[in-house]
């Protein structure tokens, strides 16, 4: 019996080139109660366990989408700025959600020896870091997070993975890329106060009350009981006046110690001015508190560079068989001091230390690299 010629299958639509949609999907396929004990695996504090397997497990599918979502170069979340005051964000928390099932899935392949692939587990998760971009103050400083939890993770599995010049190269040249996509706290800056000047309008006074009342770790203020556009106005015009300053504070040519007094001076006046001058009592309110903000975005620059200068490191020891006595030439600084690194070498790790301290939290920070 003759059917005749078969009819070519119709080609498949392509795959969203669009990360957000498939990270969303992501985050539905990912409705399994995550265990206590998963927050200390992937911090490297505890170690496998049966419970974690069975998460990273019915995640899998999860797992993934995400990978799928972190290799697309465009990702738009579809945020509804317009919303201004009452602007939703719920991606954020999924994305922490989602980079934790990643790592523990990173670090479960390392302690099974697929070292290989536990790297590419923690870049994808630098991916999706990214992908947060730095629209507004609390993406960048959750990708800051997220970002963190990766390097931890890259450099825990880097001190059991065997010495590799090859890995370490391409390793390196994973990461370069995120140096010149790194995200900036100015461009942050800059999209919180169109929001928040689109938004000081007078047919938005329920909501602004509203955000006021409910505003957490910023001071309280009172809007007065009566409330003109005159009014409104002269605050849009000072809350202009000190994001400007602030940013072109950030955007200079100063050190990191010389920013964040400027970035102090300018709060401290703008809460004096706030308690005899109701031209500043929006500023008070909405203002973020930048030194904060600074030393954090500072110190990812910095957990960024002593990655680096660690990976050089290794390099040289999996090439000579021992650790350079002295930093190489040339290293990436420490952004908190604009010197070099301190360099410490132990028997079976190295330390890699700031030399300047964030003021705000009057630390100074140190990442330890392992050795085989």
């Amino acid at each position: 019996m003759c059917f005749g010629p078969v009819a070519p299958a119709a080609a498949l639509p392509p795959d969203p080139d669009n990360a957000a949609v498939l990270y969303y999907q992501a985050f539905l396929l990912y409705n399994t109660p995550a265990p206590e004990a998963l927050d200390s695996f992937v911090k490297g504090t505890t170690g496998p366990s049966d419970e974690i397997r069975e998460c990273v497990q019915k995640g899998r599918t999860a797992i993934d989408y995400a990978l799928m979502a972190a290799q697309r170069e465009q990702c738009n979340w579809g945020i509804a700025y317009s919303k201004g005051f009452s602007l939703a964000l719920p991606h954020l928390a999924q994305c922490r959600s989602l980079a934790k099932l990643l790592l523990a899935d990173a670090r479960l392949l390392a302690a099974e020896g697929n070292y290989r692939e536990a790297l590419e587990r923690c870049l994808s998760t630098k991916k999706m870091a990214r992908h947060l971009g730095d629209e507004t103050i609390i993406s960048l400083l959750v990708r800051h997070a997220i970002d963190g939890l990766a390097d931890d993770a890259l450099r825990d599995i880097l001190g059991l993975t065997p010495p590799d010049p090859q890995t370490l190269e391409w390793l390196k040249a994973q990461l370069a890329p995120a140096s010149a996509g790194q995200a900036s706290v100015v461009k942050s800056l800059q999209m919180e106060q169109e929001v928040f000047v689109q938004t000081m309008q007078m047919d938005r006074l329920a909501e602004l009350r509203e955000v006021l009342e409910s505003s957490v770790g910023q001071p309280k203020v009172q809007l007065p009981a009566r409330i003109d556009e005159e009014l409104l106005a002269r605050n849009r015009e000072y809350y202009v006046r000190v994001m400007t300053a602030m940013q072109a504070t950030l955007s200079g040519p100063m050190s990191y110690a010389d920013k964040w007094s400027a970035l102090q001076t300018t709060l401290t006046q703008l809460m004096q001015d706030a308690g005899k001058d109701t031209s500043a009592t929006l500023a008070a309110a909405l203002v973020p508190a930048l030194n904060k903000v600074c030393g954090v975005d500072v110190k990812a620059q910095a957990r960024a560079n002593a990655l680096r200068v660690g990976l050089e490191l290794l390099t040289a020891k999996a090439l000579t068989g021992k650790l350079p006595e002295r930093l190489p030439a040339n290293t990436l600084k420490d952004p908190f001091s604009g010197q070099d690194f301190v360099y410490e070498r132990g028997r079976a790790s190295f330390v890699v230390r700031c030399q300047g301290k964030d003021l705000d939290k009057n630390q100074v920070y140190e990442w330890e690299f392992k050795v085989k």
